[in-house]
């Protein structure tokens, strides 16, 4: 009898740490960060800016380089460098286009636009992204453009698979305190707004 009592309390014992083990198993690949690369030719960036509601500009810009890290359902976090030198503009025709580009990126400079007026591609041709966190639909972001951190949260949606995820997001960007040149008020009153309308769409794959 004393034996079988031994032998009973050795098999429960087996049992609670056989069925741990398999929760702790259960647990860790439920947590288990996984990192998800950036498909840059399915991922696209699209801007808009404006004077007034009247009179604006839209065009493109292309990421160079990406990564999302998840662990479970929870992003942890991600790191996005968006290619300067890829800005496009895409509502007028080709000629007033390439100047519309040019003092934007300081490649064609006058005496009213100066290399610095805009975001000086030559001196600074990308703009770093750090996701730090996503939570109710919002993504927590920090920017580095000009060299000038920026910190804001903007509505999008994070999806994934075992294999692949996206982030989506029609949203602005407020670049108001980091003082870029030419988005300043005029003496007239007269501003380029600092306020710009981003249309983001991200696929990324493990």
């Amino acid at each position: 009898m004393k034996r079988t009592t031994i032998l009973l309390i050795g098999l429960i014992g087996l049992a609670i740490t056989s069925c741990s083990s398999e929760q702790q198993s259960v647990s860790d690949t439920d947590n288990k960060k996984l990192t998800y690369t950036i498909d840059l030719e399915n991922s696209s960036i699209k801007w808009k800016g404006q004077m007034s509601p009247e009179y604006g500009h839209a065009g493109t810009l292309n990421f160079s380089e990406g990564v999302l890290n998840i662990s479970g359902e929870t992003v942890v976090d991600g790191q996005f460098t968006v290619d300067m030198t890829t800005l496009k503009n895409t509502d007028l025709n080709p000629q007033k286009g390439e100047v519309l580009v040019g003092h934007l990126t300081g490649n064609l400079v006058d005496e009213n636009h100066p290399a610095d007026m805009f975001f000086n591609v030559v001196k600074f041709p990308n703009i770093s992204v750090s996701i730090n966190g996503y939570k109710n639909n919002t993504l927590d972001l920090t920017l580095l453009i000009l060299g000038k951190e920026l910190k804001q949260s903007v509505a999008a949606t994070v999806t994934t698979d075992p294999n692949r995820a996206s982030i989506t997001g029609d949203f602005t960007l407020d670049l108001t305190s980091i003082n870029i040149p030419g988005l300043q008020p005029n003496p007239d009153g007269s501003q380029i707004s600092p306020v710009i309308e981003f249309e983001v769409a991200i696929s990324l794959e493990k």
